[in-house]
């Protein structure tokens, strides 16, 4: 049995309140500084702002306008609240479309599934299913299986 499977998923839509940044590349070493903060800001404006989590944390990656390699990162958490801005705090609602996703099932120990290799995946999405500059979304949860320990 390989290690990594790819099952291809429909991901339902979902509204999401989130905040931005830049990152200088998709290098875990420049998306960490920009996502790590944002979360820890997200969290304590929503709850100021009175809205409750509703889902996961849902990170979402896209080409940046100014080019140059630069990634946008998107830091968000599900919400059942209005499309639009959350007061003055800077967090933004929008509603992701849903859409049909590969996605890896990865069979070994607990300690391994942390962190799947990351390129094999994209290089799988790029040559078999998504358009160059189709953004990326991770749902930030795991969830433990029997599978391979």
């Amino acid at each position: 049995m390989p290690a990594d499977d790819v099952v291809i998923k429909t991901v339902p839509a979902v509204r999401v309140a989130e905040l931005t940044g830049t990152a200088e590349s998709y290098g875990p070493h420049h998306i960490g500084p920009v996502i790590g903060p944002l979360y820890e800001r997200l969290f304590p404006l929503l709850e100021g702002a009175g809205v409750r989590p509703a889902g996961p944390g849902i990170a979402r990656y896209e080409e940046a306008p100014e080019g140059g390699g630069a990634v946008t990162v998107h830091a968000g958490v599900a919400v059942t609240g209005p499309v639009g801005p959350v007061g003055d705090t800077g967090v933004e609602v929008v509603e992701l479309p849903a859409f049909e996703a590969a996605t890896i099932v990865h069979r070994a120990r607990w300690t391994t599934s942390c962190r799947p290799p990351r390129p094999w995946p994209a290089g799988w999405r790029r040559t078999a299913t998504a358009p160059p500059g189709t953004p990326a979304r991770s749902p930030w949860s795991a969830r433990r299986t029997r599978a391979g320990g």
